[in-house]
């Protein structure tokens, strides 16, 4: 197979597995928190290009599902006070899902493993108005969990090779009034990334696995700068 069918291929299953889609559709927004007027959704998709053999059974096996709680519970307590986080699995036909939130603070981290060969990292995080995001904090405290629960759970299911990744940001309003924006800035200037439901923000990338030390890290500042040119801030590569 050349490599843009694989690429293609890929591609496909990102969007159109039925575990995948149920995982980028918009969620119930639930609870209204600490005076948040907007949540972010922050959904990263992955998929090798070429899927190994034995990935469905690795995939839907409890050593997976092991994998996949460690990750989500350790995000889930970062996202605020360590004893308020918690997590369930659920199961299905093709995968499994893995669900977490931090009842302190409303935020939460999800991972969903489809076995067709792909693994969707999700995290939601509460807003207010007022509030602006440095972007390289962004870079830190979002999309780099988000790569690293995933790959790490790709880790396991014993994928090597190039890895397609996908990033979608979704802002949803809660409050009257509030715009589906997000507020970005960096040491020199600032700007807002649009991206209502049904018009989310996209940014794409990929990696090599295994990973090395500065995989994810690498990927989330690339993913970083495009975020921060997509809300119009002046950032250029050197």
């Amino acid at each position: 197979m050349r490599p843009e069918q694989a690429q293609t291929r890929a591609v496909q299953r990102m969007t159109t597995l039925p575990l995948v889609v149920q995982a980028l559709a918009p969620q119930r927004v639930g609870k209204v928190m600490n005076g948040q007027t907007c949540v972010s959704d922050w959904m990263l998709v992955a998929s090798p290009l070429t899927v190994p053999e034995g990935f469905h059974a690795r995939s839907l096996s409890e050593a997976a599902v092991g994998r996949m709680r460690a990750a989500v519970l350790a995000d889930v307590r970062r996202l605020g006070p360590p004893e308020h986080g918690g997590i369930s699995a659920r199961p299905f036909a093709t995968g499994v899902a893995v669900e977490g939130q931090n009842l302190a603070t409303g935020d939460g981290a999800d991972l969903v493993l489809d076995a067709g060969g792909v693994v969707v990292g999700r995290m939601r995080r509460r807003l207010t108005q007022e509030e602006a995001w440095h972007v390289g904090e962004t870079a830190d405290q979002v999309i780099k969990p988000l790569l690293d629960m995933a790959l790490s759970v790709l880790g396991h299911c014993e994928v090597v090779g190039k890895t397609e990744v996908h990033l979608h940001v979704r802002i949803t309003p809660t409050a009257r009034g509030a715009r589906p924006v997000l507020a970005l800035y960096t040491a020199h200037t600032s700007g807002e990334l649009k991206a209502p439901p049904g018009s989310e923000a996209f940014f794409g990338g990929h990696v090599h696995l295994p990973v090395e030390d500065n995989t994810a890290k690498e990927l989330a500042e690339r993913m970083m700068r495009e975020l921060a040119r997509a809300s119009g801030i002046d950032w250029w590569e050197r």
